[in-house]
């Protein structure tokens, strides 16, 4: 076994090969498994590797056994936000079909690109935010962004491109949004998906360190969240590049978040 390495992700994006048949996938994964457990049985050894979220893909897989010689399941997430959920949860179905409900999915692969004008990378920020908040509310294992720094080709041979850092390294939106995400969310325990007032608005509340954390935004219209309890303590709000403010209740005690497009961080001591 690779030294200190216990989970393995056999081949990558299996479903840009056509040339490949499911049988020898299946069987790849196979004599994978069976060599990793043999000399490391605690590993996990990850299975139906795709370019996207495939749910077709996996259970095409599982029809041919290929369930038994999988400890997880791993894909790659280049898919809208909201396509991105869906997909997720359609994923979670065929994995509880054929026996691997209580297994994990990892996205070792999801990105978004900045281009071409600046508003995508006002987008791409965006997106890194809400993504990373539904697989969370999924119970994802892990999201990996693709990618912090790639030379990739493109117009000017800069903007076509997935990168959080630019290629003099200076930090792109989404480099500061993934970082105030991190800071607000880094090991804080999902509770729920929040009874949104408006269609196109979403809310996730989270705990962390004995703290109530919210994350919202509103899809296209910019509307607002009343938080029904009064904390004690008052309301912190961060928005999405981690700028704190302190939110000021109304006359009736309870306080009114103003949502748009750009998810914000809303903290206050749970009661």
């Amino acid at each position: 076994a690779a030294r200190g390495n216990r989970v393995y992700e056999v081949a990558n994006e299996e479903n840009a090969h056509p040339g490949g048949k499911l049988e020898q996938f299946v069987k790849q994964n196979e004599v994978f498994y069976k060599a990793a457990h043999k000399v490391q049985p605690d590993c996990e050894v990850l299975g139906g590797c795709t370019y996207n979220v495939n749910p077709e893909w996996l259970e095409a897989l599982c029809k041919l056994g290929g369930a038994k010689w999988m400890d997880g399941v791993v894909m790659h997430g280049y898919h809208s936000p909201e396509e991105f959920r869906e997909k997720v949860r359609q994923v979670r179905e065929v994995m509880r079909k054929y026996g691997m409900g209580d297994k994990k999915l990892y996205i070792t692969e999801m990105g978004f690109m900045a281009y071409p004008t600046p508003e995508s990378e006002a987008e791409q920020a965006r997106f890194i935010v809400r993504s990373y908040v539904y697989g969370l509310a999924e119970q994802v294992a892990v999201i990996l962004y693709f990618d912090l720094y790639y030379r990739a080709p493109g117009h000017n041979g800069r903007d076509r491109s997935w990168n959080l850092l630019w290629f003099d390294h200076q930090p792109r939106p989404g480099f500061i949004a993934y970082a105030a995400m991190t800071r607000r969310l880094e090991n804080a325990k999902f509770i729920k998906e929040l009874k949104m007032p408006g269609e196109n608005q979403k809310g996730f509340e989270f705990e962390k360190r004995g703290k109530t954390v919210l994350v919202l935004w509103d899809l296209k219209n910019r509307g607002e969240f009343t938080i029904e309890t009064k904390p004690k303590g008052g309301v912190t709000l961060f928005n999405i590049m981690g700028q704190k403010s302190e939110i000021k209740p109304g006359a009736d005690g309870r306080y009114s978040i103003p949502l748009g497009p750009d998810p914000v961080y809303v903290e206050y001591n749970k009661e």
